[in-house]
């Protein structure tokens, strides 16, 4: 049974009308009833005071629908915290607020700012057990720290990324015991991560590839600690047998012919806002082995897409000629080609003309043009340094530019 009105006052409210607007607008409980406003009437005090109603919020947005329609109906509103006042603040005649049911989880502790981040209904006995598990945890940490921290600095390199092993060095003074990194390569043997917050970086809007050959794997692992002075926003490493392993198998076979002479391989990838900011990026480290006698053998590529838009560019200036050697444009905004021979020709021309735009080097991703003759269509697959691969009618020729 619930009440039809309240009186705050001098104030009468149509309490009945204010449970219906409570109930339609949030998704925690709303309680009018005799009995719940009667538990509600009491505090730890001596005082008691019995409520409009009671409203219990699942989520932030049910408190701020509930503060919303106590203000349309000029009803007041009692926060009631923990109900353990002693002179009577958690009872009054208002709409009582009761966080403590749903909205009562410990979300964030740090100890090493020795802060929590708490919901509104959360109580202090609460805090103090997930503190005081987190602080197991750390006291456990800096234990390891403590006896350890000279063997950890003798036997822990200052790597730039360690993903897998235990990064033991991160729990030391002078890096600020980052117990996150300390954990992030133990792959579960120490802690099971529950929740986790990242840090997000710029994603670069235009990227190149640079490929460095090198006779063997481990001189290539050598040369890593100074690719990575000049910013890559990547950097692997592959030997000959990843490699070998696909091309035993015969897998993207053309893809690997386009990788530079070697046995092991750095792929250095470069960003930038535009592409030309990437690509001399690129060449710097290029340039950078002019003149050594141990200098890898380098190719670089622009993103596919770029690649993709110089030949298109290219043919798509070309004049029309009478005698169609050039082609002629089709409502489509493509080529049509009096021949095969003058399809040939042209994509030949933008395939040279590729391999001097752009990167300036040779390219590790295709790129696919099409030219039509008659009813028969040329499929051209474009690459900088390995030409122009052209098929008609299932039959296929390969054409190096220059």
């Amino acid at each position: 049974m619930t009440q039809t009105s309240a009186v705050h006052g001098k104030v009468e409210l149509d309490a009945a009308a204010l449970e219906r607007a409570l109930r339609s607008r949030v998704s925690g409980e709303v309680r009018f009833d005799r009995g719940t406003r009667a538990v509600y009437a009491q505090d730890a005090s001596n005082y008691r005071q019995i409520p409009i109603g009671v409203v219990l919020p699942r989520t932030v947005e049910d408190i701020v629908a509930a503060v919303a329609a106590c203000r349309e109906f000029g009803a007041p509103l009692l926060a009631r915290g923990g109900g353990t006042s002693q002179c009577g603040q958690c009872v009054n005649v208002a709409v009582v607020l009761d966080a403590s049911s749903h909205l009562n989880r410990v979300l964030e502790i740090d100890p090493a700012a020795r802060s929590a981040r708490v919901e509104p209904g959360v109580v202090c006995d609460t805090l103090r057990d997930a503190a005081d598990r987190r602080a197991a945890i750390y006291r456990g940490l800096v234990d390891i720290r403590g006896r350890y921290a000279d063997l950890i600095r003798g036997r822990f390199p200052k790597l730039k990324r360690r993903v897998s092993g235990y990064n033991l060095e991160q729990l030391l003074p002078e890096n600020g015991f980052n117990v996150a990194r300390a954990l992030v390569g133990s792959e579960g043997t120490c802690a099971v991560t529950l929740q986790a917050k990242t840090r997000l970086v710029a994603s670069p809007k235009e990227r190149v590839i640079a490929v460095l050959g090198f006779p063997d794997i481990y001189l290539a692992a050598d040369a890593a600690p100074g690719v990575m002075e000049f910013g890559p926003i990547a950097l692997e490493g592959l030997d000959e047998r990843i490699i070998g392993g696909i091309r035993a198998r015969g897998l993207r076979l053309e893809d690997l012919a386009q990788l530079p002479a070697g046995r092991g391989w750095l792929m250095v990838e470069f960003g930038g806002h535009t592409l030309g900011e990437a690509r001399e990026r690129a060449l710097a480290l290029v340039a950078s082995y002019d003149g050594k006698p141990d200098a890898p053998i380098c190719s670089f590529t622009a993103s596919r897409e770029t690649k993709c838009n110089v030949v298109a560019r290219y043919i798509q200036q070309l004049p029309e000629s009478r005698n169609g050697n050039c082609g002629r444009r089709n409502a489509r905004g493509g080529r049509v080609f009096r021949d095969g021979a003058a399809a040939e020709s042209v994509l030949r021309a933008a395939a040279l003309r590729l391999r001097h735009a752009g990167s300036g080097a040779a390219g590790a991703a295709p790129d696919y043009g099409r030219a039509r003759y008659g009813d028969q269509s040329w499929h051209a697959h474009c690459s900088a340094g390995a030409g122009v691969r052209v098929g008609l009618q299932g039959r296929v020729a390969q054409f190096f530019p220059g």
